[in-house]
């Protein structure tokens, strides 16, 4: 008998429990979706960072690469150990777009084999890396971080005008493919690092210097400061290198860790919000529509309650009945959201390479996403619970009316329960 009543019950209203299943399955994956890409991208910058030998401090000077500056940072008391590398810092142009922000031209002068492990090349598409990529970076060409594509509309071949000095000289160059920057690749950061090697970078800095007082691109220089304990302020840090270093007299600015994560972050923090605020309209719907529809089959369907409370149902199993027909559209939903959640995460976050300037890892929070999922589950619960309360208040005088009238009411399959017959 309960089957058949809850069976009839979801034929009659069909319309309102579907609405809450699609509902339900678009919260069950946009859930878990949220927790992954806000606590994934966090987890894999960090290990880009690390991995890539980004210092937690990152200095930029007007000079080349300096043994004695580098010995002055080493025997600072908080670092461990220093990284350089060379760059040339100037503007660029691509498909006629003129950069916002001066570009970081990098120095490849570390060989294949830690290039390749150092870095990770897109493929044509730009949603995957190359698996066993072998570099080839020729004279005059250079790898660029993958959100040029949006920025420039780059493709592979173009040419990258290197402003050298003023009246337009420039000096070209040709993208040779797009590569993953986790310090400076999303489309956020005005800055960029575009890779190139070194005999690029010496015709470049001969070129600035025929320009003399004409040239605008500069020589500089990256040095990575990697701390013997992390969580050390940066204030401390910068205080040391004042007393300790001459680095202040061609600083050009100064950069911890924390504020590269936090930058690259911004973008995926606001993508995060916005779901998270279509995730919250997804939960009101699917309150308002469970309400609703629970209303209107109470009140079209009092009668029928009075019909079944005649027959020996109390209020408690009636009311059972109508909480298990809204709770199968809720569960099957979570059910169907977490089977779809991992396929779904993967095409997002390759649509997003463009964007964030990386490529996210599907990495789904299980059972931090199953917990927030059972507390959604239990609050509608508890809405379903207060929306059956008036089936209690369904006056039994109902039942003396229609037993009064000698007739067995006929079945209605539409609302599932016996209904009056007419009286003509």
């Amino acid at each position: 008998m309960y089957k058949i009543l809850i069976k009839k019950t979801l034929k009659g209203h069909i319309i309102g429990i579907t609405g809450v299943f699609i509902l339900m399955t678009l919260v069950s994956i946009m859930l878990p979706l949220i927790l992954s890409l806000s606590r994934s991208s966090k987890d894999y910058i960090e290990r880009e960072l690390d991995r890539v030998g980004y210092g937690d401090l990152m200095i930029q000077v007007t000079l080349q690469k300096n043994d004695d500056l580098k010995e002055q940072l080493i025997k600072c008391p908080s670092v461990d150990r220093v990284e350089s590398e060379d760059i040339l810092a100037t503007n660029y142009r691509i498909n006629g777009r003129e950069s916002t922000y001066e570009g970081q031209f990098v120095t490849l002068d570390k060989s294949v084999e830690n290039l390749e492990s150092q870095y990770k090349f897109f493929n044509k598409t730009c949603d995957g890396y190359i698996p066993g990529y072998k570099l080839n970076l020729e004279d005059d060409s250079a790898y660029v971080p993958v959100s040029f594509v949006i920025l420039y509309d780059a493709k592979i071949g173009d040419d990258i005008e290197i402003v050298i000095g003023r009246n337009g000289i420039v000096s070209k160059v040709k993208i040779a493919g797009f590569y993953e920057d986790p310090s400076m690749g999303s489309v956020a950061i005005g800055n960029k690092a575009i890779l190139i090697n070194s005999a690029t970078q010496s015709s470049l800095k001969r070129e600035s210097e025929k320009k003399s007082y004409n040239a605008l691109a500069r020589s500089g220089a990256r040095y990575h400061l990697h701390l013997k304990d992390s969580k050390t302020k940066s204030s401390q840090v910068m205080s040391e290198l004042k007393e300790k270093t001459n680095v202040y007299e061609n600083m050009e600015w100064i950069c911890p860790k924390e504020s590269v994560i936090n930058a690259e972050m911004f973008l995926i923090n606001e993508i995060t919000a916005i779901l998270l605020a279509v995730c919250v309209v997804l939960i009101t719907s699917i309150m308002i529509v469970m309400r609703t529809t629970m209303k209107n089959m109470i009140e079209n369907g009092s009668k029928n309650i009075a019909v079944l409370k005649c027959i020996g149902l109390t209020s408690k199993k009636i009311r059972i009945i109508y909480i298990i027909v809204f709770l199968i559209p809720i569960i099957t939903g979570i059910l169907v959201g977490f089977i779809c959640v991992a396929p779904v995460a993967g095409f997002v976050y390759k649509k997003m390479v463009l964007t964030t300037g990386f490529l996210i890892p599907v990495d789904i929070p299980k059972v931090l996403s199953f917990l927030i999922m059972l507390g959604v589950l239990i609050g509608f619960i508890v809405i379903n619970i207060c929306g059956t309360i008036r089936i209690n208040r369904i006056d039994l005088l109902e039942n003396r009316k229609i037993f009064a009238q000698r007739s067995f009411p006929r079945l209605n399959k539409k609302i599932c329960m016996p209904i009056l017959p007419t009286d003509n």
